[in-house]
């Protein structure tokens, strides 16, 4: 049995860990155990291949590392192995082994359950790209606004989740400052009450009564609040982002809050 089906499980205390462990970090362990196997690495050239079902070894091998659990634990295993395996499938890492041959000559592909890496996973840098592979693949860059795309989405994918927050709300304090132009002065949260208060200049425009200029009033307090909670906390390290999901949900609170800048300046400028 080649050794790519055992090397996987090294350092993994038991099977519980498994369980738990994240789709995508198990999943990144089958592709370097797999790249680690010269015979692997043939397959897309090799057509007599003797590997057979991949997946059903690794289970296998996993069930023989871990004997002895319970059947309940067996099966969650067994379930944690395919969803790391088909999630390889889905985002591009793993290709039906003979597929590719059988379209270049044209002919229908063939169905088969074994399996070959990409190109993409045969070649790209596991060692100092996990987090970036990782969250680059769960959180696509165009999912956020345009000025998240570069300075924010980048700390985002290299794992730095405190800088990228804090760069989500600078973000948004440039882009209300732009938006107001000569109607707002300074920074942070006063920058934002005065672009949005009362009278509106990225409000409501022209509030005619008490319920509009409450509303201008609440979105200011709804800028200013985000910035002094978000912002500030991360940028002086009272505040630490640890995963990928929190951070997250604050790009994404982010991205909206750009998105009102964008609509509230369509409005303005509308009314000039």
């Amino acid at each position: 049995m080649s050794k790519y089906v055992t090397s996987w499980l090294e350092d993994i205390p038991d099977s519980h860990s498994v369980i738990k462990m994240a789709v995508e970090e198990l999943s990144l362990r089958f592709i370097k155990a797999m790249r680690a196997d010269d015979e692997i690495r043939r397959l897309h050239v090799n057509s007599g291949n003797q590997t057979g079902y991949i997946l059903q070894r690794l289970v296998q091998e996993a069930l023989i590392h871990f004997r002895g659990i319970r059947s309940q634990e067996q099966s969650e295993l067994v379930q944690a192995i395919c969803e790391a395996w088909f999630w390889l499938e889905t985002n591009g890492f793993l290709i039906p082994q003979h597929a590719h041959k059988s379209l270049a000559v044209g002919q229908t592909a063939e169905k088969t359950s074994s399996r070959i890496l990409t190109r993409h996973a045969q070649e790209v840098d596991l060692d100092s790209n996990v987090t970036k592979l990782i969250v680059s693949r769960k959180y696509p860059r165009e999912l956020f606004h345009i000025r998240l795309r570069d300075d924010a989405w980048s700390s985002f994918v290299q794992g730095k989740f405190s800088t990228a927050v804090s760069e989500s709300m600078i973000a948004v304090e440039k882009a209300v400052r732009e938006a107001a132009g000569r109607h707002v002065e300074g920074h942070g949260s006063p920058l934002m009450r005065q672009a949005f208060g009362e009278e509106g200049w990225l409000g409501k425009p022209n509030p005619r009564d008490k319920s509009e200029k409450q509303e201008n009033t609440d979105l200011a307090n709804l800028f200013a609040s985000c910035f002094s909670v978000f912002r500030n906390p991360a940028a002086h390290g009272r505040a630490s982002y640890i995963t990928a999901d929190e951070t997250f949900g604050v790009l994404m609170i982010a991205n909206q809050l750009l998105r009102m800048v964008d609509t509230s300046k369509i409005q303005q400028d509308s009314n000039d």
